[in-house]
This record gives structure tokens, sequence and C-alpha cells, in this order.
């Protein structure tokens, strides 16, 4: 459920644009939406151009947008990399619990697999016992 109708969102994204772009008047807004504007999308509006005229705007380094460049180039576009490749990037407390999770899985895989030999092992073991006694 959405807490505004489609008009009134599209108006939010095209102040939001306009904002951004530095193309927006008041103006433009009454002669592109009208007067009539619900109180709660009016004060949305002040709020956020509020917000735009408090935050500085920022230009990255050439240093940032180097390494960025060289980060998304080299990445694999694919997107396929290995699980290992995925592992190494995250922090190192997740990398030792995503060990202890992958070792806990594969041993109850193990164990699971391995569960109908074992049975026939021990069952030939205890037969072998109770003839040799």
């Amino acid at each position: 459920m959405s807490l505004f109708n489609r008009p009134v969102r599209e108006l939010l994204m095209a102040h939001a644009e306009a904002l951004v772009t530095g193309a927006f008047s008041r103006d433009w807004l009454a002669t592109h939406y009208g007067d009539q504007l619900p109180d709660q999308v009016e004060e949305l509006l002040e709020l956020a151009e509020r917000i735009n005229q408090a935050l500085p705007e920022v230009s990255p380094s050439e240093d940032f947008v180097a390494n960025l460049r060289y980060q998304l180039c080299e990445a694999d576009i694919s997107g396929a990399f290995t699980l290992l490749d995925r592992v190494r990037h995250l922090p190192p407390r997740t990398q030792i619990a995503a060990g202890i999770g992958v070792g806990g899985v594969a041993s109850v895989v193990v164990l699971y697999a391995s569960r109908r030999p074992l049975l026939d092992f021990l069952g030939n073991w205890r037969s072998r016992r109770t003839e040799v006694a």
C-alpha cells in the first residue's frame, strides 16, 4: 500500500529532480501541478527544499574517481564470482563464522551420507564379536 497516489508520487519525483538539477522554482511547480497541494505534500516539498539548501554540493576527488573506475572495470561484469571470492571480501569475524557454519554443515552431510555404511560396519563388527566369543 502506497502512502501517496501516483500523481503525488510523480510530483515528488519531479520536485526532487528539479532540486538536483537546479531547475526548481515555485512558479514551475504551480504551473505544472496547480496551487492545490495536500498539506502533507507541501510539508514534504518544504523539507526537501530546506535539506537541499543545507547540504553543500560535494565533488569526489580525482583519486576516488580513479579508484572507483579501476574497481568497476576490474570487476567481473558477468557476476561469476566464486564463493571463495565472496568470502575473501567479508570482514574477518564474518569469515570465521562462515567457516564454522560450512564446517558444521559439512559434518552433518558427511554423517548423514555415511550413516548407512557406518551402521552396516557396526552390525558386521558386532556379529563378528559374537561369533568369536
